[in-house]
């Protein structure tokens, strides 16, 4: 990955970690293939952006479905 590829990462909160790319925050653990063969800098981003939405929408179920059965 080049440079402006990982501050696009770095940015929205991903880190590399033990040869992964990690969001430590919302628990997203996916390996850097995943995020390599974009051919722009914007689909990377917009992939991203939606691994972390998926992430938040699972972690809103997860809370809910929690509360319900409490």
């Amino acid at each position: 990955m080049t440079e402006e590829e990982w501050g696009i990462l770095y940015k929205l909160g991903f880190r590399m970690e033990e040869g992964k790319v990690k969001h430590l925050k919302l628990g997203v653990v996916k390996e850097i293939e995943d995020f390599s063969g974009f051919d722009s800098l914007s689909e990377l981003e917009a992939f991203a952006k939606e691994c972390l939405r998926t992430r938040c929408l699972v972690n809103k179920q997860k809370k809910r479905d929690k509360r319900q059965r409490g």
